[in-house]
């Protein structure tokens, strides 16, 4: 986030910057504490939500690739920021909870 930023805002920042796309529909999945300290907290805080951008029309901003995947092949996948583990809770929590769109 940038200074003055709210999470909300930033995430429909880095959407447009990373992707092109003018994100609307957006829920907060997790608010994790990364690292706590005497004189600072870092928190991470993630979305989700539903882009219907066709992917071979979306710009990437930062990356090597986009591209659709199944979740049996998440474990094979080389992601970054130690965002496996969050990949992994969310797509069980789309099989096994109903969800709105």
């Amino acid at each position: 986030m940038e200074k003055g930023e709210t999470p909300e805002q930033a995430i429909c920042r880095e959407v447009e910057e990373e992707l092109g796309v003018n994100l609307k529909n957006y829920t907060l999945f997790r608010k994790e504490v990364l690292e706590e300290t005497s004189d600072k907290i870092i928190e991470r805080y993630i979305f989700w939500g539903n882009i219907s951008t066709r992917l071979k029309d979306l710009k990437i901003g930062e990356g090597i690739d986009l591209r659709y995947f199944v979740s049996k092949e998440i474990s094979f996948l080389k992601i970054g920021f130690d965002l496996k583990p969050v990949i992994e809770d969310f797509m069980q929590r789309l099989t096994t909870k109903p969800h709105s769109d």
